[in-house]
């Protein structure tokens, strides 16, 4: 399925890590990096959607080791930005003051990030190939 933005995609598959990294970080016993609520809230998304969407930690694992490995492989100073974005909590704003630079830099290294990971995920098949 080709789409106009490949960012988009890349977002859902981002979100789905970020979820296993939080539950994998604490032991599943504490909040995700974005919570349903939040999901509900920010998409609208209905109930059905949100059961569907995610399944047990072992069902995920693969999938999203694949995804952990392809942000560690990241190159450092994309891999700051990109793992600050998803898994920390707080405004924009605040992460880039917390890595110390400017919001427009922040954008500018999560894009490079963002399409750096999006060629990986494609080339592992996590993503599909854009035409």
């Amino acid at each position: 399925m080709a789409t106009d933005n490949p960012i988009r995609e890349l977002e859902q598959v981002m979100q789905r890590w970020a979820t296993w990294a939080a539950a994998r970080d604490d032991g599943g016993l504490g909040y995700a990096a974005r919570t349903t609520l939040g999901r509900v809230m920010d998409e609208g998304i209905t109930g059905a959607a949100i059961r569907n969407q995610y399944h047990s930690y072992s069902h995920d694992a693969p999938l999203e080791e694949t995804i952990e490995r392809s942000v560690s492989q990241c190159p450092e100073h994309l891999r700051e930005v990109v793992v600050k974005h998803y898994l920390d909590r707080g405004t924009v704003t605040q992460k880039a003051k917390d890595l110390r630079v400017s919001l427009g830099k922040y954008y500018s290294l999560l894009n490079n990030g963002q399409y750096w990971l999006h060629g990986q995920l494609t080339v592992v098949g996590i993503l599909p190939l854009n035409t």
